[in-house]
């Protein structure tokens, strides 16, 4: 969908697989980092901000925006983003929370923006990850699926952000 996630399975999946439960003292699953509308709004910012409607042309503009961001370095010339855009769900609620581009200068291009705008993304998977290293969950590996997934430029970003390895899953089986 829209939604930006982290879902961490903090226990071996052959033994998930092998012992089924519906609820023990051990829920295999834990929800890190729930980013809502996050891919929406990254439509958002092609559409309204951009112009792109139709289908193919928002593809179109994905392709270029990734191309041309790729060149921007990493930080987006000091360009952060708060990527609540609908507001807070995870690791802290804050359902009034906004999105915010800071440090915005003449000097930034749309390509910036866009940039910044996946790193966003990289650094609240850090934030969460973070967190859960406070309750006693390390993570080893990312496994990236859906449609943000399909970007070559954000896997990577996430993986420089969070300084774990990525795997991609196309089709969204992991």
């Amino acid at each position: 969908g829209t939604t930006g996630l982290l879902t961490v399975c903090s226990r071996d999946l052959e033994d998930v697989l092998a012992n089924p439960q519906l609820v023990d003292d051990e829920t295999p699953f834990v929800l890190a980092a729930y980013l809502l509308n996050f891919g929406e709004a990254l439509e958002w910012f092609a559409e309204d901000l951009l112009g792109a409607g139709q289908r193919n042309e928002k593809q179109n503009v994905y392709e270029a925006m990734e191309e041309e961001a790729a060149r921007v370095a990493p930080g987006s010339d000091g360009l952060i983003v708060l990527p609540h855009f609908a507001g807070r769900v995870l690791p802290q609620v804050a359902p009034h929370s906004r999105g915010a581009f800071f440090g915005l200068g003449i000097h930034h291009s749309r390509y910036h923006l866009w940039r910044a705008l996946l790193e966003s993304f990289g650094y609240v998977l850090c934030q969460s990850m973070a967190a859960l290293q406070e309750r006693g969950i390390a993570l080893n590996r990312i496994v990236a699926s859906g449609g943000g997934a399909r970007s070559n430029l954000w896997r990577q970003i996430v993986s420089d952000v969070t300084e774990l390895p990525q795997e991609y899953v196309p089709d969204g089986s992991a």
